[in-house]
């Protein structure tokens, strides 16, 4: 579907964490992963969520991001946000989005 380029990225498009679809022993490995790494502090946890790129018209999925970790989930959480505010959605999209 055309994007009115001119559009605000926030007209356009919306960024959530999803929960990842992973076997019940996968998610289990990984929450217990993350609470150990939290209890002895030894970094970085493991990532459970993707990151969606949606658009608001529709609601249909444009893009996807699996993030390894819990910190490079954030840190990429916030910079899509960030640009979400202060791009327009041609660049936008030619940033987040592979061709």
């Amino acid at each position: 579907m055309p994007v009115d380029p001119s559009l605000p990225a926030r007209d356009v498009y919306r960024v959530v964490g999803e929960d990842r679809t992973l076997h019940p022993l996968a998610r289990g490995a990984r929450w217990v992963g993350t609470v150990v790494a939290g209890l002895i502090d030894v970094g970085d946890a493991p990532a459970l969520s993707d990151i969606v790129f949606l658009r608001l018209d529709d609601g249909v999925e444009v893009h996807r991001i699996r993030e390894g970790s819990l910190v490079d989930f954030e840190k990429t959480m916030r910079a899509a946000a960030s640009d979400l505010d202060t791009l327009s959605a041609d660049v936008f999209a030619e940033t987040w989005f592979p061709a």
